[in-house]
């Protein structure tokens, strides 16, 4: 497993508070290319994404690929590691989706996982860390992170800076919809 160092907890800390000057004072949708291409260089990850919630039809939900940084030398986009769409239900994700809304961490290595599950990611996948957004006390989404090149134990202060960063990102997607309801 790949060491977790104290240089790159610093990395992390620095770009959580950047990413909350930057979406405190951008626009959200503006402002997340460069808070993702900064967590994922201090996160050490191959890719971090954004997916956005929706209805699938008949009551299931849908989440749908919105923002992605992938490191250099890792191929692939439009959600890379996981479909660029995706139902939660019937797909073997329900138990995903159970953790993330309740604000529970989903960070499998792929070894570790199930093969109906494996087969639903990309096959670079090492390793996976997802933590909700939520808006308005409601899941809106979540923010992920993918590691092609190691197996990793996420480490508290990684999942604590991931989840940081969402909740940020929550926060700014309300002030979004806030200043949009005063127009």
């Amino acid at each position: 497993p790949m060491a977790y160092s104290i240089l790159q907890r610093n990395r992390i800390l620095e770009t959580v508070r950047f990413s909350a000057e930057l979406l405190s004072e951008t626009e959200w949708q503006a402002a997340l290319p460069e808070v993702l291409a900064r967590l994922g260089a201090a996160a050490e990850v191959s890719r971090v994404f954004v997916f956005e919630n929706g209805p699938a039809g008949e009551g299931h939900l849908l989440s749908v690929h919105r923002a992605e940084w992938v490191a250099p030398g890792i191929s692939g986009s439009a959600g890379g590691l996981i479909a660029p769409s995706f139902a939660w239900e019937g797909q073997g994700f329900e138990r995903w989706a159970e953790w993330i809304a309740t604000r529970r961490a989903v960070v499998p290595q792929a070894g570790r996982l199930d093969p109906q599950m494996r087969a639903l990611l990309h096959p670079s996948v090492r390793s996976l860390i997802a933590m909700p957004i939520n808006v308005r006390g409601a899941w809106w989404g979540f923010l992920g992170a993918g590691d092609c090149a190691h197996e990793r134990d996420w480490s508290d202060a990684e999942q604590d800076s991931f989840q940081a960063v969402a909740d940020m990102l929550g926060a700014a997607i309300v002030r979004h919809v806030a200043r949009a309801a005063l127009l």
